[in-house]
């Protein structure tokens, strides 16, 4: 993306990133899922880098490689709670299982994730944790 396309975000907010394993990393930037499914709560609520991992590379529809290994959106980080059985579809896990099952569900956190907008794609080396967006302005 670039030229009049590209959203550019004023370099003083402070911003995080987030590494995503793609296919996920584009589906959030697209603004089909809007659940990322963690392991612990977080109480950040601002927006948020998603940046693609840099392996494994996944091809899209159309057969050609997916971003890795750089920022690809900004999205709204609106509210983090406890996974329920209903946000398999929103956290595009849902496959031919339908709902998550309340096993499933136990100790996991639902990053609820609001308007994604994609950015250029900018190389950036993720970290395990959320870390602080230290990169070239969005």
């Amino acid at each position: 993306m670039g030229g009049e396309e590209t959203n550019r975000f004023c370099w003083e907010v402070h911003l995080k990133a987030l590494s995503v394993r793609q296919p996920w990393a584009q589906l959030i930037a697209q603004g089909d899922k809007t659940i990322e499914v963690r392991n612990r709560p977080w109480s950040y609520r601002d927006q948020l880098v998603i940046c693609a991992t840099a392996r494994p590379i996944e091809l899209d529809d159309d057969g050609e490689p997916l971003p890795v290994g750089c920022a690809v959106a900004i999205v709204d980080m609106v509210d983090c709670r406890p996974l329920r059985p209903d946000d398999a579809f929103p956290a595009c896990m849902d496959g031919d299982c339908g709902d998550f099952t309340s096993d499933e569900c136990a100790g996991k956190w639902a990053w609820v994730l609001s308007g994604s907008r994609m950015v250029e794609n900018v190389p950036v080396k993720g970290q395990l944790q959320p870390w602080d967006w230290k990169g070239k302005p969005l």
